[in-house]
């Protein structure tokens, strides 16, 4: 009698696991720190298993237009139209993710001197010896040309740059004291307590916010659960999450 019930749960569990889905994730790391959150919960709700490969903006769109195997795709808002073209998108599921704003983040125990503002920034930017940005960032491209603008040493940040693969790797870079100060969203840069974040990027040079679109892949054999985790992403607790992890929603 044991066996035979035995045998049961065995099946039962085989089932189960046979029916649950594996929803690969194509995404930029703005939206790292809270996929680590609402994924495993996510998981328990549903029995699905998901995957998720972060990189930066330019990254995450050349991945996709080479072809990389996604269910869903989470792309920079700059980066849509682009992403639209490879045909890889599923337009009718764009669904727009809260945005959040650029900040500037130096080594632990790092204390501002004063207030944000763009005579601060420029010194903070002269005094560092070394800067990391996000590589190949539509945003790194527009504050260069805002620091021109303003008769800002554009210089002064280009031939200090560090080339990271996404905002996530600036923090562990500057929490590790490998680079004196780096340049990405506040979302990635608080998503390591050990960070000193000195304040916003100053809108004088960089007025936009980092914002993120989800879709689902037309080639996605989970079509049907990769559409139910974007649907959990907006959910109001999963946008309770996005606001303790430095975003803006309404």
């Amino acid at each position: 009698m044991r066996s035979i019930f035995a045998l049961a749960l065995l099946m039962i569990e085989f089932s189960s696991s046979a029916l649950a889905a594996e929803i690969k994730v194509l995404s930029v790391g703005t939206v790292s720190s809270v996929l680590r959150d609402l994924i495993p919960q996510f998981e328990r709700s549903s029995g699905d298993k998901v995957q998720v490969s972060y990189g930066g903006p330019a990254a995450v769109l050349d991945r996709l237009s080479k072809g990389e195997p996604a269910d869903l795709v989470i792309v920079a808002g700059s980066g849509w139209g682009q992403a639209a073209r490879t045909g890889r998108l599923v337009l009718q599921s764009k669904t727009i993710l809260p945005a959040t704003p650029f900040a500037v983040g130096m080594t632990p125990g790092t204390k501002p001197s004063e207030p944000m503002s763009v005579s601060y920034f420029r010194r903070i930017v002269k005094d560092a010896k070394s800067i990391a940005l996000v590589d190949r960032s539509p945003a790194t491209a527009l504050l260069t040309h805002n620091l021109k603008k303003l008769d800002v040493a554009a210089s002064e940040l280009e031939t200090k740059a560090k080339a990271y693969p996404n905002g996530s790797a600036i923090a562990e870079a500057l929490a590790h004291a490998k680079v004196e100060m780096g340049i990405t969203t506040l979302s990635e840069l608080i998503s390591d307590p050990q960070v000193a974040v000195v304040g916003l990027v100053p809108s004088e040079l960089l007025p936009i916010k980092a914002t993120s679109m989800a879709a689902v892949d037309t080639e996605s054999s989970s079509a049907k659960e990769a559409a139910a985790l974007i649907q959990f992403l907006v959910s109001p607790a999963a946008i309770a999450v996005f606001k303790a992890k430095g975003f803006e929603a309404d």
